[in-house]
């Protein structure tokens, strides 16, 4: 089956498009590993609070958070559900939109975020960064910046 994909993509494709996959795996389960070893925290919840926290006045559709996350917007609701559940967050209605829900980080949730992030960054910072050069970072930075557009 291998061979057949590799028929398909020349080899630096393949090397392109397979280290993105096998490196972002590897790094978000490293990731999700020590966020719920030291914070009780899963990966994909530390999304979430980060997106809050830096959200303007710490809120954001619901809905808007099912779009800029890798869960489906059911999932994405089920998670929401466990961070209001563990006073991490709180929903709150949309004035004049019967059928739209904020998320908004609660105090407990941007204290938890806040401690969270400081760690994280730490942690990325040496699984990943410290494997790279100032001019591989700056790379993939610009080469991130083309795929998102």
């Amino acid at each position: 089956m291998g061979s057949q994909i590799l028929v398909l993509f020349d080899p630096d494709e393949y090397a392109a498009w397979g280290g993105l996959l096998s490196t972002y795996a590897q790094m978000d389960r490293a990731v999700d590993v020590d966020l719920r070893e030291r914070d009780g925290i899963t990966h994909t919840e530390f999304e979430v609070l980060l997106r809050l926290r830096y959200a303007p006045e710490g809120r954001m559709r619901i809905q808007e958070l099912a779009e800029r996350s890798i869960l489906t917007r059911s999932g994405t609701s089920r998670l929401v559900n466990r961070l209001e559940l563990a006073g991490l967050i709180a929903r709150e209605e949309v004035p004049g939109d019967g059928r739209g829900t904020y998320a908004l980080l609660t105090p407990a949730g941007e204290t938890l975020f806040d401690a969270a992030a400081a760690r994280h960054i730490a942690f990325v910072r040496e699984h990943f960064h410290a494997r790279l050069d100032a001019d591989d970072i700056a790379a993939l930075g610009r080469i991130w910046a083309k795929l998102a557009r």
